[in-house]
């Protein structure tokens, strides 16, 4: 298998182990506490690993918006070199337009 491959298994893996764990203790701790307080208990203990997952989250945003302005960036200072030859281009065939024109009025 690749390495990736393995390293998706192995967070799987841990993943399981780590909900299993953790209904282990808030059934453990039904037992002497209130509902109430083991479900804010629960979200207590979630709340390090929502915002380290916004944080991922938000910094590959950041390199995503990063690249795309660079990119961005790049294509606008060469797009008057483009847009240059392109209106060289379309005054190259005007005129060969125009001489065949020409021809074909002569010829008439």
């Amino acid at each position: 298998m690749l390495p990736g491959r393995l390293r998706a298994i192995a967070s799987m893996i841990a993943a399981v182990a780590a909900f299993s764990l953790m209904d282990g203790l808030l059934k453990g701790l039904s037992a002497h506490y209130p509902p109430m307080q083991v479900a804010v208990l629960r979200g207590l203990t979630s709340i390090p690993f929502m915002l380290w997952g916004g944080m991922v989250i938000a910094s590959g945003l950041y390199v995503i918006w990063r690249e795309r302005k660079r990119t961005r960036s790049e294509l606008t200072q060469q797009s008057w070199k483009w847009t240059a030859r392109q209106g060289r281009m379309s005054r190259r065939s005007s005129t060969v337009e125009d001489v065949a024109r020409k021809q074909e009025e002569d010829s008439s």
